[in-house]
């Protein structure tokens, strides 16, 4: 069970990268706080992480959903990401 969710979760990652590589403005910053926020559950705890404030991982993140055009973590009220919706 768990190799088959690291498949579909590698598969999804696979998806979005190629979907990040066709925005004509791409930040790398975004896709930094999208993988810190994974990494470290949180909004805050990534923020620490890369030494920038949650308002600013917030914003990057907003951006690259903007332009992606779907969201990407649905966020809880206490400041953890209750899922990461890749597709």
């Amino acid at each position: 069970m768990i190799n088959s969710q690291i498949k579909l979760l590698a598969e999804a990652s696979q998806k979005l990268i190629k979907e990040v590589a066709r925005m004509s403005t791409f930040d790398p910053d975004a896709l930094e706080c999208l993988a810190a926020i994974v990494d470290e559950g949180g909004f805050e705890r990534a923020a620490r992480r890369l030494s920038i404030t949650q308002s600013a991982v917030s914003q990057r993140l907003r951006a690259l959903e903007t332009g992606l055009g779907r969201l990407l973590v649905v966020r809880s009220v206490l400041d953890s990401v209750s899922a990461v919706c890749f597709w």
